[in-house]
């Protein structure tokens, strides 16, 4: 079968359907058509163009493989021949080349439809490069973050610490083989018994572990260090510490308590460990700060200093209240109660003030300092600046939100002739994406100016919002500006930008081939000053809106 002519968009549009032919025009989606068997470009909608820098006589010159890289297009291909799929493409994310060189990350929903007895490829297209790019930056935070856990794994393993266990199911214990060497025996030297080891430890600090490992609570349970010494077979006392903490189960039963102990007898090499760790803390891109049971900081390195704008020679003996918004004391002061309770603060997202009075967004970890008695002394905190991640997560929900309202208009565009339906989705998704306090659609009669009331939020608009709407679509529909320049006239009431409860409204022409068909009101009571993004989207629901109306204008007329 020859390929469909290049000249034969009339034909095209008039089996699609002239409601699908003007709905695929005006898309804000890149769409376009393209021939199974050769994979040449039939028609683009003008989103495509826009995006990919090619005219539609350009488009129409070239196949799906000159908008990929030689890679790309092998790929192509080879999914096509091995799974034997007839559309021309496949389903999924494609790296697309734009005119001028940019590669974007593009998810291609592809379907063949019928055009007379000629089978035509029709692919939706998203734009995912942000999306891609925001994933790839996590999993290199992610791969960050266990190379850090490695080198931590690495330094325990060096440091020589004797590590035990205990299963409780079968009430049998592990011991490692640093575990017998520090308590003097070659490994394997006793069995590896309860008797066997509390038989190692100094009579008089029995005391600390004679009962044997009890059964815990996961309600009550915390991590526990103590301090002993050992007798080794020669007569040598050596000093301990043991760290050990309980493994649950999902239904909060212990599985097993797992437990280090540590030679700590030679105070040179306990100095020597402190300042290795103090140098960690000062060299750290991490913010470290050590505090006192009072809330004074005792410590503060060069990463804090960099994030919160003071020295350390400003901050120590201060209170850290310095760093937190009025707003937070309250939540400070239960953190501090709770690591003077002996708790650990696991790592949770806050708010905190710099020296400039910058307010940003932080996760913050809190960890009790001890004394080898047990006795707590401190915290140290680790602070990270989140402000960046939070704000690319919520500019991605709220893209991800707005797409999908589009997608779910279109979706009714396409399923139902009844305007008001639809026109109740466009309302109902600009208000749940948006937030809007009111909005309403009016369909309009141009040459009359007649206005009727099609849609509207389902709190209702009042009749004075009514009555203000209708008094600027007079000045809307005298000035409307032609709808391919992308420009809408908005009125806001007010002096500049800033709202004022109760006293805004924008309304928007709803233009479709050069006439007014309609206008949409959106009006805000909360005074908040909405960001130019907010417009924009709310600019392309006005199109979805016009192009409903006009979709169901000419399903009334077959």
């Amino acid at each position: 079968m020859d390929a469909l002519s290049l000249d034969d968009s009339t034909s095209i549009a008039i089996l699609s359907g002239k409601h699908l032919w003007r709905f695929f025009e005006g898309s804000p989606q890149a769409m376009w058509l393209y021939d199974v068997g050769t994979l040449r470009f039939l028609e683009v909608n003008a989103a495509a163009c826009e995006r990919y820098g090619y005219t539609r006589e350009e488009f129409q010159s070239m196949t799906l493989l000159d908008i990929r890289t030689r890679e790309e297009g092998d790929k192509l291909l080879r999914s096509l021949a091995d799974s034997g799929l007839q559309t021309g493409s496949t389903p999924g994310i494609w790296q697309h080349r734009t005119k001028a060189g940019d590669v974007l990350m593009i998810e291609v929903l592809a379907n063949t439809i019928q055009i007379g007895e000629r089978p035509v490829g029709l692919a939706v297209l998203r734009d995912v490069t942000n999306e891609h790019r925001l994933k790839q930056e996590a999993e290199a935070q992610t791969a960050q973050l266990r190379r850090i856990q490695d080198n931590l794994l690495w330094a325990q393993e060096r440091s020589h610490l004797g590590s035990w266990s205990l299963d409780y199911a079968t009430g049998q214990f592990s011991l490692s083989d640093e575990y017998y060497r520090i308590t003097g025996y070659e490994p394997g030297g006793y069995p590896p018994t309860w008797p066997s080891i509390i038989a190692c430890v100094h009579p008089d600090d029995r005391y600390l572990v004679d009962k044997g490992p009890s059964t815990p609570s996961s309600d009550t349970w915390h991590p526990q260090e103590i301090e002993v010494r050992m007798v080794r077979p020669s007569g040598e006392l050596r000093y301990v510490t043991s760290y050990f903490d309980v493994e649950f189960d999902f239904q909060g039963r212990p599985v097993a308590m797992h437990g280090t102990i540590q030679d700590v007898t030679e105070r040179k090499a306990d100095e020597e460990a402190r300042t290795w760790l103090a140098e960690i803390v000062s060299s750290s891109n991490e913010a470290i700060i050590g505090s006192s049971l009072h809330g004074l900081v005792i410590s503060w390195n060069h990463a804090a200093e960099i994030l919160f704008g003071y020295t350390a020679n400003e901050m120590i003996g201060q209170p850290l209240l310095r760093l937190v918004p009025p707003k937070k004391w309250g939540e400070a002061e239960d953190i501090l109660k709770r690591l003077k309770a002996g708790q650990r603060i696991d790592e949770f997202e806050t708010e905190r003030i710099d020296r400039n009075g910058r307010i940003f967004e932080a996760s913050f970890m809190i960890s009790p300092v001890r004394t080898r008695q047990g006795r707590m002394i401190g915290a140290a905190t680790i602070c990270r600046d989140i402000s960046i991640r939070k704000d690319n997560e919520r500019q991605l929900a709220t893209r991800l939100a707005q797409l999908s309202a589009l997608r779910a208009i279109d979706a009714s565009i396409t399923s139902t002739a009844e305007i008001g339906k639809t026109l109740g989705v466009v309302i109902k998704q600009l208000q749940a994406t948006t937030g809007v306090d009111a909005a309403c659609i009016f369909i309009v009669d141009e040459a009359s100016q007649a206005m009727e009331v099609a849609a509207q939020t389902s709190e209702g608009v009042s009749d004075e919002q009514v009555a203000l709407a209708r008094q600027l679509a007079v000045s809307v529909l005298v000035n409307r500006r032609p709808a391919s320049s992308g420009v809408v006239a908005i009125t806001y009431l007010g002096q500049d930008d800033t709202l004022t409860p109760g006293d805004a409204c924008d309304v928007r022409p709803l233009i479709s081939k050069q006439d007014v068909v309609g206008v949409l009101a959106v009006y805000y009571r909360s005074g908040i000053r909405r960001p130019s993004e907010q417009y924009q989207f709310i600019d392309a629901i006005a199109k979805q809106a016009a192009i409903a109306i006009e979709s169901a204008a000419l399903w009334q007329s077959r």
